[in-house]
């Protein structure tokens, strides 16, 4: 996060004044997550994963197992997905960006925005149909 401010703070006199701040924000720190990602895999190993799993194995609390493996495999098949079907879905449904802003942000039209949302879900759909079909238990 210190990286993407940092780098928004040396671009800010770029910024045009017409253009909305939010979406440039997000394109920067994509580019920085990016850059980070790639640093990662030049160096050693993974030490830990994005998204860590902590089971609660209490006993008696067979319900929130069950809820934190599903989780962990909402969060494995999120982490799987390519990543611009993985950045446009999550700044759209969990940051509430439009499509035009996810559009700016991802440095594409808001009808490819739109598509790589489509697609993300349709991915997540197909890998838990139990889940999204109406006879679903969950």
């Amino acid at each position: 996060m210190q990286e993407t401010f940092l780098r928004a703070f040396r671009a800010y006199t770029q910024l045009n004044h017409g253009e909305r701040a939010r979406p440039w924000l997000y394109r920067i720190a994509t580019r920085s997550a990016y850059t980070e990602i790639r640093r990662r895999k030049k160096h050693a190993e993974r030490s830990a994963p994005l998204l860590e799993d902590h089971p609660d194995d209490r006993p008696g609390l067979s319900q929130v197992v069950e809820q934190e493996q599903m989780l962990a495999q909402v969060r494995s098949a999120v982490r799987a997905l390519p990543s611009r079907q993985r950045s446009a879905l999550l700044m759209r449904k969990y940051q509430g960006m439009s499509y035009e802003e996810v559009a700016v942000a991802l440095g594409c039209t808001p009808d490819a925005a739109r598509a790589h949302v489509y697609q993300a879900l349709r991915r997540l759909r197909s890998r838990f149909p139990a889940w999204t079909s109406p006879e679903g238990s969950h």
